[in-house]
Formats: structure tokens, sequence, C-alpha cells
């Protein structure tokens, strides 16, 4: 038998054989848990001392990467994020210098941002590109690369350097309408509207972005279309063309119906078109609209609130309802996807008047509050309650909450505003008993508001009825006829419809800033003690001290309390009143300022200028929103400072004012409400 054959042992040392690792680049936007790794894989593996590159060096594949790159962009265009940056990193790992790659994972990154609602990957994107451009430089003259670079500097808000790259690549006489579209939205970011070059040069980008798009249209191609007539229709609107920003919004509704991620910016359009058919005059136009785009879109909560001030804008009972109806959806809904953020007030505003409307003062008492504390330095509230409290015949409340609307600064709130405030004061003087000249005065102020608005019509109305109240103050002429609480002015209310809620909480943010800046820088300084001599002006009870006149020393009473012979210094008294506070408050409790109806309260006329110390106020309490409305649902609870007043409707547990009843006593017969039950 032949002898075995031995195994002949190879000369070169047998090593033994380690699975591959994937040594890719770990995932930024999914952190998975790290693993314990195998006893084998601590062991130091023989000839190889030398310390390993931490990502490896693969050879040059073109072909590779490009397929890579492919399976990438069609991932993102899915919105697989995920694996189009996976696909990303094989892709530049077989061809660093991939300028599809490059531009698909800046893409991935922005698009990861817009979910996240965050800015990390955007910078992320911004290191990636220039990194690749400085290491090689042909990509600088790639198209892909620099229109993306220009992306993420205008999201990072880098106008500027977006602008000079989009000038670099369309001198490379690149046709491409994106290009164009976002040379226009720099030059426009950049304070375009500002200056009729810039403006027009923006014109000019957005008209060769239309042009340049391919017909018949893709889905990028009409996105991009979409895009360039709602910022041409921007444009028309913010120089008062409201023709021509109908006409590009109208543009846009002939395009075909965007992704779910597009149509919040279409119902924006919507929005747009709606309410620029409203300041046309086109009511109904602008209803069917709402209409058409709530059956094309669904219910948007900009729809929703934009229908409801196109029905609050002629409150009849059928479109207070409906408003109401509206607005409760929108408050209600609490969907991730749907605009509706926790500090805007608008909503709440909104349905109080549509209460108000249909005369439902308990539901708008705690809506309007709501919205008071949501934005306690806005007028509208604030007018919206003094309206309410006027209609009721609470003049003291009216009178307090118009207060706080004129306390607020005419150039925070606008012009307009003060003219709606400054009559409601009128109107609330006006149905007090002999305070004419204090109506008179709130309505030259009124006049002289509507002067700096630019209104003159207004303007001479107003200062001919402030002619007319002094002659009825002096007996001279008939008392004038009363006239209704004001509305808030329509533009102001139109401009807050057109914002998003960010814009809206953004801008009362910025209103309750400046508004404590003001409150602060306008603080009295301290003022000295009271003085212990007394005037003639006294409202102490018993007959007054005498002073002497001569030499101001104090003759001893005929006959001296206990108090005033015990010994120690006398404790000041609460009711001792330096002479301006005495005028004052003899002003303010003078029998010609006496509520008909009211017997006890009474109200003090606003200040004047020239006055260096305000007048005291009667101590009314209007509710705050905390206290207004409870959160274990009872009825809120009403305090008043002095005498007896008529209480707000409260649906339970509450007097109800009924005609010819207790609450009965107004100030005018037209003035009393009609029956709630």
């Amino acid at each position: 038998m032949p002898q075995k054959h031995r195994k002949l042992e190879s000369p070169i040392s047998q090593q033994p054989r380690i699975k591959r690792q994937d040594l890719g680049t770990p995932n930024p936007m999914e952190q998975h848990p790290a693993q314990p790794p195998h006893p084998a894989a601590l062991a130091p593996l023989p000839q190889q001392q030398h310390q390993q590159p931490l990502y490896p060096v693969h050879p040059v594949d073109p072909e590779t990467s490009d397929t890579w790159a492919a399976c990438a962009k069609c991932a993102l265009s899915i919105g697989h994020l995920e694996l189009a940056f996976r696909s990303c990193q094989s892709a530049l790992d077989k061809n660093p210098a991939n300028a599809l790659a490059l531009s698909t994972i800046s893409a991935t990154y922005r698009e990861d941002d817009m979910k996240t609602k965050g800015d990390r990957g955007v910078e992320n994107a911004l290191n990636i590109l220039n990194d690749a451009i400085r290491m090689y430089p042909s990509l600088g003259s790639d198209p892909l690369i620099l229109k993306e670079l220009a992306h993420c500097q205008a999201l990072k808000g880098f106008y500027d350097q977006a602008h000079a790259t989009l000038e670099h690549i369309l001198s490379m006489s690149i046709t491409d309408p994106e290009v164009w579209l976002m040379e226009g939205k720099a030059l426009i970011r950049m304070g375009a509207r500002a200056g009729a070059q810039s403006k027009n040069m923006a014109v000019n980008a957005f008209r060769s972005a239309l042009d340049r798009t391919m017909k018949p249209l893709s889905l990028e191609a009409a996105a991009i279309t979409r895009q360039c007539h709602s910022e041409l229709a921007a444009i028309a609107f913010s120089e008062g063309n409201l023709d021509g920003a109908a006409l590009e919004l109208s543009n846009t509704l002939a395009l075909p119906l965007p992704d779910e991620a597009q149509k919040y910016e279409l119902s924006c359009t919507w929005c747009a078109l709606a309410v620029t058919k409203e300041a046309n005059g086109d009511i109904q136009g602008a209803m069917q609209i709402c209409d058409t785009a709530e059956k094309v879109l669904g219910l948007y909560p900009r729809l929703l609130i934009t229908e409801a001030y196109l029905l609050l804008i002629q409150p009849t009972v059928e479109n207070a309802v409906k408003a109401a109806q509206l607005l409760q959806v929108v408050i209600q809904k609490t969907d991730d996807h749907w605009d509706n953020k926790e500090g805007d007030f608008l909503p709440y505003y909104l349905l109080g008047c549509a209460y108000a409307a249909v005369e439902d003062p308990s539901n708008a008492y705690e809506a309007l509050h709501v919205a008071l504390s949501r934005a306690p330095a806005s007028a509208f509230p604030w007018l919206s309650v003094g309206a309410l409290y006027l209609r009721l015949g609470q003049l003291r409340d009216s009178l307090a909450a118009y207060s706080k609307a004129a306390k607020l600064k005419e150039e925070i709130v606008g012009y307009a505003t003060a003219v709606v405030t400054w009559k409601g004061l009128d109107c609330v003087y006006e149905r007090c008993d002999k305070q004419f000249s204090d109506a008179a005065n709130a309505c030259t102020r009124a006049a002289e508001f509507a002067r700096l608005a630019g209104d003159m019509r207004t303007n001479a109305q107003l200062e001919q009825r402030s002619h007319a109240l002094l002659a009825a103050a002096r007996g001279e002429a008939p008392v004038p006829k009363l006239q209704q609480p004001p509305e808030p002015p329509l533009q102001l209310l139109r401009d807050l419809t057109i914002m998003s809620p960010d814009e809206r909480i953004e801008l009362m943010n910025r209103q309750n800033v400046q508004q404590q800046q003001i409150e602060q820088q306008a603080q009295p300084l301290p003022q000295a003690p009271p003085m212990q001599q007394q005037s003639s002006l006294h409202f102490q009870r018993g007959p007054p001290p005498p002073v002497g006149a001569a030499n101001g020393t104090s003759v001893a009473p005929q006959a001296p309390s206990v108090a005033s012979a015990a010994p120690g210094p006398p404790g000041p008294s609460p009711q001792q009143f330096s002479p301006r506070q005495q005028v004052g408050y003899q002003q303010q409790f003078s029998p010609h300022h006496q509520v008909p109806g009211y017997q006890g309260q009474y109200i003090a006329p606003v200040n004047r200028e020239g006055q260096s110390t305000p007048l005291s106020r009667p101590v009314v309490s209007i509710l705050s929103p905390s206290s207004g409305i409870p959160a274990n649902g009872q009825a809120p609870q009403y305090h008043y400072g002095q005498g007896k007043a008529v209480p707000p409707i409260n649906p339970v547990g509450a007097p109800q004012i009924r005609p010819g009843g207790q609450y009965a006593q107004f100030p005018h017969p037209t003035e009393r409400p009609r029956e709630y039950i």
C-alpha cells in the first residue's frame, strides 16, 4: 500500500479569516446603541502593527459611484432620507468628487431640517460643500454644487453670498429656471421691495424663470411656476396693485395640485387671493375662493380663519354662527400638521367677536379674555371688551377697558387704532350725566389722531361733533344723538389675518416688549409723603382742624380727642391728601359726574394733556385672563371695587339682565339689552 502523502505546508503563514466589517460612516440622523465587540476582535492581528485609518481608502470607481448617487437621488425623491444618506456615503466612498452625490447629501440635510425644524443639517451641508470645493477646485464651477451652496447660504440668511453664487452660475449661461427663481428670492430678501432698481431686477428674474420652464410642466416645473407667481403677487400687493396681485394669484390656481408638503403653501396663496378680493370690495368672490380652497385642499386653519374674518365683516346672525363654528374647529384641532399655534390670539379674538354678534356676552367675554392673555399689548381685545361692556350699559367696566387701550402707545398700535380708542371713550362719556366736556375732549383727541393717520374726512367729522358736545355742555345747543361703539380698524385686522401664526406671535411679543419698555421709562419718581398740613379741601369725617392763615401754625382744636392727646407720633390718616390730590379727588367724586341709574358710582375724566399728576380713578377691577376663566370650569366671579354695579351676564348663578327688572335702569332706553335666558 502506498504511503500516504503528507500535507505540504504552505510557505506563506495562514491568517485566520476575519469576517468583513461594515466600515461605513455612521448615520448621524439615527444613532443605534453600540453593540459589545466580539472577544476575537479585541486580539491584535499579526503583521498589522501600524494604525489603520478611520475611513478606508477605496479605489476610485466612478461608475459605481454614479450608480449609488442615482439611487440616493431616487430615495430623496420619495422621501426616504436615511436611504438617501447611506447611498450618498457609498457614492462618496467610491468617488469623493461626485458632484451629484455631494448635492444630494446636501439636499438630504436640508429636507431633514425642514422635518425636524432645526438648522444643524444646513451647517453640516455647508461644511461638506466648502470642504469638497477646497479639496477639488474643479467642483467650484459645477452648477449642481453651486446651486446647492446657494440654497444653504440663503437658508442661513447669507443672502449676499447666495446672490454672488447665483450670479456666478448665471455667468456660465445656465438656463435652469430654478436658478432664476433663487436669484429673484435673494434680491427680495436683500431688500428689493425698498429699492425700485432691485425690485425691477427681482421681477425680471421671476419672469425669466417663467419663460424657461418647459411645457408641458412637470411636477418640479409646476412648483417653480407656482412660487414665481406667488412672489410676483407679493410684490404687486406691496405696491398697492391689487388687480395685478389677484391676477398673479389666479395663475397659481390653474397649476396641478402639489403634494401634501406643499399644500399648506398653496392654502396661504388662496388666503392671500381671498383677502385681496375683499380689499377690492368683492366679498362674495372672496367667499367663493375660500369654499373652493377648502374643497380642494381640505380644512387648513388659515383657510378657516380667513373665511371667519370675511363672515364677520358683515356680522349677521347667520354669518356669526358659521364663523363661530369654523373657529371652534381651529381651536379644538391639535394635529401636528395643522398650523395651530398655542400663543396665537386671533382665533379667540374673532370667536369673541362672533359671540358678541349673536348677543352671547358670556362666551364672548371668555373668548376675549383668552385673547387678552395671549396679546396684552394689542388694542383689539381691549376695544372689543369695551364695546361689549358699553352695549350692556356697564359704563365703569367699559371705561376701564377703553382706558387700557388708551395706555398703549399709538406708535405701536397705530394711529387708526388710537382713533377708535378715543371714539369709544367719547361714547362712554356721552352716556354719563353732564360729562359732555369730557366727551368733547375725547372727541378732540380722536380727531387729532385721525389727522395723523391721514383720514381728513374722519377728522372733520370728529371736530364738528366735538364743537357740538361743547355747545351742549354750555347749554347752548341740544345734546347730539348717541353713537354706537366704534369697530376696530378693518385694515389692521386684515393685515393680521394675512400673517401666519408665527408672524402674529412674533409681532405680539415685540409689541409687549416695546410697551413694557415705554412703561418702565414713564414710571413716575417716588413722591413725597402726604402733607401733614391740610387745606380747606378735605374729605375727613367731621370738621377739619383750623389752620393759621398768617404763619401756617395749627390752632389747637376746641375739643381735642383722646387720640390726639396720646403721646407718640400721630399715625398717617388714610384720608389725608395733598392739595393736588384733593383737587383730583374732588373732581372724581363731583356730583356732576354721576352715572344715571347707578347711585354711588362715578366715572373720572380721562387725563388731559398738561396735567402733571394723573387724576385718581375709581377702583374698577376688570377680570384678569387667569381669574376670568377658572380651571375648575365654574362660572367666573366678578368683583367690583365700589358700590353696586350691574354684573356681567353669567350662564349660571348670576342675576339676569331683564327689561323692567332690577337692573333695568340704563342711561338710554335704546341701550337696554334684550333678555338673555
